[in-house]
């Protein structure tokens, strides 16, 4: 699934531990000082898409919905385009 062509925009798709799509998590990226720059929220099939570029550099995204768990990623961006990437729901996470 390609989800843009422009170089630096922050994309992917959320599911939970089954697999399944997650609709209204929040996508939080956060500069390399710990500064939010982007805040989005996925679609019906789980997918977020920012609307702007960032600048080249190390970003991390961190993820919140209800009581899921996920991982903070880091992810660094260097004008090429992003690949979708894809999140799930850490294991032995209670499910809402």
């Amino acid at each position: 699934v390609v989800l843009t062509t422009t170089p630096n925009i922050i994309n992917g798709i959320v599911t939970d531990t089954m697999g399944n799509y997650l609709e209204g998590v929040i996508v939080v990226t956060h500069d390399k000082d710990g500064l939010p720059v982007r805040a989005l929220k996925t679609n019906k099939l789980g997918q977020f898409l920012a609307a702007t570029p960032l600048g080249n550099g190390i970003y991390t995204l961190s993820l919140e919905k209800d009581s899921l768990n996920f991982d903070v990623l880091q992810i660094d961006l260097d004008g090429s385009v992003l690949p979708p990437i894809k999140i799930s729901a850490k294991k032995g996470a209670p499910v809402a």
